[in-house]
Formats: structure tokens, sequence, C-alpha cells
């Protein structure tokens, strides 16, 4: 990232650090996406949906998660890593899915850091919806600041 003129202008925004750059649990809104500064976890691909802290803790989205939620923007596969989660994309981006369906609603897969249209009672992925089918596993889905409750539909 770089600034220039007072204007934020994003650069490598999927860059993998091994040196922290940012502070972890710094967000960058920049309009019609916004990024959160958090270290990687086991097995972080890009694409991924992760749950993290305000401190920049992510931990790969599964079952019963709680939690704010994000996509990664590259393989933040260790914890020695550091990069870019992000949780704003209204006009959509790629994302790990199971098998979905587009214009549908999402759900916690059962494969960790994915997200699915079959409806699983307590795994909604609020401010979310999945806009386009899957090709091979890799859908389009808008989102805006996502959660999980771990709580009734």
């Amino acid at each position: 990232m770089a600034i220039r003129a007072g204007i934020v202008v994003l650069e490598g925004i999927d860059q993998i650090d091994t040196v922290k750059r940012f502070e972890l649990g710094h967000t960058l809104d920049v309009g019609d996406s916004a990024y959160v500064y958090v270290q990687g976890v086991t097995s972080g691909v890009a694409n991924a949906w992760a749950t993290y802290t305000s401190a920049g803790v992510t931990t790969l989205i599964v079952a019963n998660a709680i939690g704010r939620v994000g996509v990664f923007m590259a393989a933040l596969d260790a914890t020695t890593k550091f990069g870019f989660l992000q949780v704003k994309s209204l006009n959509g981006r790629s994302v790990s899915t199971d098998t979905v369906a587009a214009n549908t609603v999402p759900y916690i897969d059962g494969s960790a850091g994915r997200i699915d249209d079959a409806v699983v009672v307590g795994d909604k992925v609020y401010n979310c919806q999945i806009l386009s089918a899957d090709i091979t596993n890799v859908a389009t889905a808008s989102f805006c600041f996502p959660y999980v409750t771990n709580e009734s539909n």
C-alpha cells in the first residue's frame, strides 16, 4: 500500500508477508472493498473463508464457527505469514465453495474454508450472497462484513 497525495493506493493486496507490514487486525476500507490484515493459519489458501479476531488471528471456517468472516487474498498457510482477508466485496469476488447455484444464501460447508448453499441450521453466513454457480468449487460471492453465529437461522 502506498499513500499518494492523500489517496491510498493498494499495491500487492494479495502479497504474502513474512514480516508484519501493518498492525494485525488493521482494517482498510476502500469503498466497494475492505480488507483486514491478519496472521495466516495452516491450510490458509487463496479464496478460502476464515473467521478472524480483532487481533488478526484466523481460523479456517468450519461447522459451528462463531465470529467475523473474510476471504484470504493469498495463501497464508502458516502463522509466520501475514496478509489480507477481504471482508467487503460489493461487486463480487472468487471464493471457495462446494457445488453451489447462483443467487443463493451461503452456509458453512463440511470442508474447512468453504461455503455451500445447502442449508445447515446454525451455519448461515450472514451479509453474504453467492452470485454465480461454481466452476470446480469456485464461485463469485458478494459480501459486506460477513459473520457467523452458530444460532438457529
